[in-house]
């Protein structure tokens, strides 16, 4: 596996629950390889949510175009939160492509 993180930003949300986060003894690197491998790392990856089972939440999905789905992860049941984490996402696709014709919806899941 391939980690590319700002330490910086990681260990702002580790701290946010350092019990769930930091095992005794793991170093930075093991915590997030832990936490990736169950599946548990969306809060790291800036989703909003830790995993794509958490509830109450709102689905994201991110379009180029009319209809062409790029992206689909689960955030934060906040609507106001959740449009700002698609919105980052989205720019990740302008920033690392150009795209100009992103769009986004959210969808409140229960």
């Amino acid at each position: 596996m391939l980690f590319v993180f700002r330490p910086e930003k990681v260990a702002a949300i580790m701290e946010s629950d350092p019990d769930f986060y930091r095992r005794e003894g793991e170093s930075l690197l093991d915590s997030i390889s832990r936490v990736s491998a169950e599946a548990m790392n969306g809060e790291l990856l800036g989703y909003g949510a830790r995993s794509l089972l958490v509830r109450p939440a709102h689905a994201v999905r991110i379009f180029r175009g009319k209809d062409l789905l790029l992206y689909y992860f689960v955030s934060d049941p906040d609507s106001h939160h959740a449009a700002s984490f698609a919105r980052l996402r989205a720019e990740d696709f302008e920033l690392a492509f150009g795209w100009q014709d992103l769009k986004f919806t959210l969808e409140m899941m229960d």
